[in-house]
């Protein structure tokens, strides 16, 4: 954590904008070891989000009826934790649709944060 300029307060990093900068740095490297096109780059930086859009009105309506807001939170904590470690793996067999294949699951598993945090 850091400290503002004027309030001393802290001041924590916003953990999406973190995700994308870290994204948008991997996708960046096209002398590296991928060579992907502004497309596929595009695709990429999206799927998170894609991910996230489709599984909003079914989260929300287990947090609302069947499920407790600790077990959705662990349960989808646990698949995005998962799915990160494994998406470094993940890209180098099979490379973009892999990739883009982790973040919508990843997206999925972030909608829980949204009906718990309330």
């Amino acid at each position: 954590m850091s400290l503002e300029a004027g309030g001393g307060k802290p001041c924590r990093p916003n953990p999406a904008t973190t995700l994308l900068v870290s994204l948008v740095s991997l996708v960046k490297l096209q002398t590296g070891e991928f060579s992907w096109n502004s497309h596929e780059q595009g695709v990429v930086l999206a799927s998170f989000y894609y991910g996230h859009a489709v599984t909003q009105l079914v989260t929300g309506c287990l947090s609302l009826r069947r499920l407790s807001a600790r077990c959705l939170l662990l349960c989808g904590s646990m698949l995005t934790c998962v799915i990160t470690l494994l998406t470094p793996v993940m890209t180098l067999f099979g490379d973009v649709i892999a990739l883009v294949v982790a973040r919508v699951v990843a997206g999925v598993g972030q909608v829980s944060r949204l009906y718990c945090s309330k």
